[in-house]
């Protein structure tokens, strides 16, 4: 859906269409698009923070000290300057290599579906987006993620899935439907030939693996965020908290050719991982339950908005009822559109370039059209 930054109407119902655009693109991660079009310029401010609340138990991820149970072993954050970097380092290593072991389990760990909450508070009001989701694993590169939402004016949806050839994102914005598609069969051996050498790490996840839903979520946190573990009170959970890297600041301004940060795009997160079976299903352990996209600190000259000095909550991803299933067929994640008429977007280049590969003309005409 484009949106032009500069001439967006800021009528209750552009407000909410904008919302659903806002929800797709953070379900897809497509950032430097949010950058680009900034879809509520001009619209109210958001009057207060929303509370963190969900109707499973609530989670209070910290930063601070990382606990026993988050680590091992726990790192001393006191004393002189140089333990303070060996603990610093420590805890930011720990936390790649959870992100990482979360990566690897979404994309070869056993099949299983959830439900998902996505809230999005922006211009005043709550959007709420829900949906099932579904992964195949076993390194098949098959998921199925669904959402709607509905609204006085509708209902809106946006869908992901995969059969580990092509990934297709489908949305319907008031009856504005965009469709996207990615060569993902073709990704591995493309970027296997530009490195010209394997990865032979344990918890490597391949380039085909890391496109769409909760494995391209977690992969663009991992390669954007300065990550540290983090403390969680009170659940049996594992917490990483992180910060908008510098380079990727820089970047996403860059591609977007916006010049001041937006305020709907988040600079921090928080993510709260099962570190036990979850109850009601003995399912779940290592995988994401809660991510949280979190705003700049808010500091105004204006003394009728209050000032969130730690930022605001943007964005609240919650999944849960998380269950183990049998190996579904591939037919299941195959998409057959009925859109005829849709122009369909290739967005293939936009993953190889990610890894710094560049086409050839003879490879360009390989792309299934």
């Amino acid at each position: 859906m484009k949106i032009h930054r500069h001439s967006f109407p800021t009528s209750q119902r552009s407000v909410k269409l904008a919302s659903v655009a806002l929800l797709a693109i953070f379900l897809t991660s497509d950032f430097p698009l949010l950058a680009q079009e900034n879809p509520l310029q001009g619209t109210p401010a958001i009057t207060q923070s929303p509370p963190l609340q969900s109707n499973e138990s609530t989670i209070d991820v910290a930063t601070e000290k990382p606990s026993g149970v988050a680590l091992d072993s726990e790192f001393d954050l006191n004393g002189d300057s140089e333990s303070q970097q060996v603990a610093q380092q420590a805890t930011q290593e720990a936390a790649q290599q959870l992100i990482q072991q979360v990566i690897h389990r979404l994309a070869f760990g056993r099949p299983f579906d959830a439900k998902i909450r996505h809230r999005i508070w922006t211009a005043g009001r709550e959007m709420v987006g829900v949906g099932t989701y579904e992964q195949a694993g076993g390194g098949t590169g098959r998921f199925n993620m669904q959402v709607t939402m509905h609204d006085g004016d509708g209902k809106h949806t946006l869908q992901q899935i995969s059969d580990g050839r092509l990934a297709w994102t489908r949305s319907v914005i008031s009856d504005k439907i965009t469709l996207r598609r990615v060569d993902v069969g073709r990704l591995n051996e493309w970027v296997r030939d530009a490195s010209r050498q394997e990865n032979t790490s344990p918890t490597y996840v391949p380039p085909k693996l890391k496109v769409g839903a909760l494995t391209e979520m977690l992969d663009m946190i991992q390669r954007d965020y300065d990550l540290k573990m983090g403390k969680i009170r009170s659940a049996p959970l594992l917490g990483i908290s992180g910060t908008l890297s510098s380079e990727a600041r820089k970047r996403t301004l860059l591609e977007s050719g916006a010049k001041d940060w937006p305020t709907l795009l988040p600079t921090r997160i928080m993510i709260a991982i099962a570190a036990e079976p979850l109850p009601n299903t003995n399912f779940g352990q290592g995988l994401p339950v809660r991510i949280e996209f979190w705003s700049d600190p808010v500091i105004g000259d204006d003394s009728s908005q209050p000032d969130h000095p730690e930022g605001r909550l943007i964005s609240l991803l919650e999944i849960y009822s998380v269950r183990a299933i049998d190996a579904p067929p591939v037919e299941r994640f195959r998409f057959e559109t009925q859109d005829y008429s849709i122009k369909i977007i290739n967005e293939t280049d936009r993953y190889l370039r990610r890894y710094g590969v560049r086409l050839t003309d003879s490879q360009r005409k390989q792309l299934r059209r």
